[in-house]
């Protein structure tokens, strides 16, 4: 006889999600890639450029990259950083659509909490995670829906970096015709049924983080 009592047998696993939701682009899609290399705005020992951008059928994604001369990133090495207290200081970023709408990235350019469903006909604008180093830093957004066809703004400000209101204009019909190639690989299983709180399934910042 075995001094210890029996072993139970572990509890099955919860279902897990993988949807992405709307605040981020979904996982199970290759999209088309946009033609968009700009330099948005440039000051003394401070640029910030628009690069990479990918066109989904359900929005579209685009890397800011902030770039600093040597020498002139301050005392602290985080200065990248500095937009997500959302601090008026700190880097903006604002998108406006032929028609006149506008969608802007939070207080600041940096993660902001998950969109809830955008508002009818709106748009909705997302900072993600980035990455990189003391002179460069990329930051990767999210726009959803595909904005339509025309002109396309992107906006940005940086004061404490001496870069004021500056605007770039894009043809959005290149991100039209490249989400039109974007290539679905396979379905996505549907979300967990349950609570919907902050971090439990069925919230959106549970999509976000791939469902825990």
């Amino acid at each position: 006889m075995s001094f210890f009592p029996p072993l139970r047998e572990p509890d099955p696993p919860p279902p897990r999600s993988y949807g992405s939701g709307p605040g981020a682009a979904p996982p199970n899609w290759v999209p088309g890639a946009v033609p968009w290399s700009v330099l948005l705005a440039r000051g003394t020992d401070t640029a910030v450029a628009l690069t990479h951008a990918a066109a989904y059928p359900q929005g579209l994604t685009f890397t800011v990259t902030t770039l600093l001369r040597p020498g002139s990133e301050g005392d602290r090495d985080d200065v990248h950083w500095r937009p997500r207290t959302g601090s008026a200081q700190g880097l903006r970023l604002g998108l406006e659509v032929a028609d006149g709408r506008r969608a802007y990235a939070g207080g600041g350019l940096g993660p902001v909490p998950a969109p809830g469903p955008h508002p009818p006909d709106g748009f909705d604008l997302v900072s993600h995670e980035g990455g990189g180093g003391a002179l460069v830093y990329r930051h990767f957004c999210w726009m959803w829906p595909l904005p339509p066809v025309g002109a396309l703004t992107f906006w940005c400000e940086w004061q404490a970096r001496g870069i004021p209101e500056t605007s770039v204009e894009v043809d959005a019909t290149d991100a039209v015709e490249a989400a039109r190639r974007a290539v679905e690989l396979w379905p996505m299983p549907e979300p967990p049924q349950g609570r919907s709180g902050p971090g439990e399934p069925g919230s959106p910042d549970w999509y976000l983080s791939g469902g825990g």
